[in-house]
């Protein structure tokens, strides 16, 4: 039969064992967590390369074609919304009320068109023949949209890519 005296000296040597076991278990589980905190943190990079990518092809200047027809586009809805819908359209129908006279000078031209809005005027100065004209001297420096959509669909299938590795890996703890 072991005496109190072997019993706590057992009991001490099985805490020495317990606090080395400890020990070794934080020392792994530091291990453990700065590779598994160094490989987040390379994914996270990965990723953010890859959104600062994406962001550029996003912001990469258009092709000369495609900027001429975005500008075509703009001065058609502009000539629509802006110009007939914004100005005419509320000047007849001030007319048509009685208001104000067609295009007459004085109060009604401050209805029509007020200072702070005459640059809508310059829907109808610009023509598209303009705009051809001033889309010649532009550089061919622009990224064609179908190659921009595709290099973004690829940089999309690489972030996704990304996202499920981090996934798997909270799955398998």
């Amino acid at each position: 039969m072991l005496k109190q005296h072997e019993i706590d000296t057992i009991r001490q040597e099985d805490q020495k064992k317990l606090g080395i076991v400890n020990a070794r278990a934080d020392d792994v589980t530091k291990q453990k967590m700065g590779a598994i905190h160094e490989k987040s943190q390379r994914i996270k990079e990965k990723i953010q390369n890859l959104i600062d990518k994406k962001n550029d092809l996003l912001t990469a200047p258009l092709t000369k074609s495609e900027t001429l027809e975005l500008a075509k586009e703009a001065l058609r809805e502009g000539r629509k919304k802006v110009f007939f819908d914004g100005i005419l359209m509320p000047h007849l129908r001030a007319c048509q009320e009685r208001r104000y006279s067609f295009l007459e000078r004085g109060a009604s031209s401050l209805h029509l068109l007020p200072p702070d809005h005459a640059w809508k005027l310059l829907y109808w100065v610009i023509t598209e023949k303009d705009l051809l004209a001033a889309s010649q001297e532009l550089p061919d420096d622009g990224l064609p949209e179908a190659e921009r959509e595709a290099q973004i669909k690829k940089v999309d299938g690489e972030i996704a890519a990304l996202v499920n590795q981090i996934e798997k890996e909270l799955q398998r703890e």
